[in-house]
């Protein structure tokens, strides 16, 4: 797993990432790709209640990243 502040640019509003969080007990959630789901994910993150993690398809294998600017994420997300 990479973190995305390791690649020079990551899509971070491209509709083929999946967001997802990931709660201390174990539980998953994804994040609806649009504006209103992804709004209401960063209390959670914010919060420390769950991290935010991203699954980044390429052409032979996807790559999962955790998001560890969240301001990136709120800015070019447009939230």
């Amino acid at each position: 797993m990479r973190k995305a502040t390791e690649v020079e640019y990551f899509p971070y509003y491209a509709k083929s990432v999946c967001y997802i969080l990931a709660y201390p007990d174990g539980h998953l959630e994804q994040i609806p790709h649009n504006k209103t789901g992804k709004r209401a994910a960063l209390p959670k993150v914010l919060s420390g209640e769950a991290k935010l993690y991203a699954v980044w398809p390429g052409s032979y294998t996807s790559d999962l990243f955790e998001i560890d600017d969240v301001a990136k994420f709120i800015s070019e997300c447009g939230l």
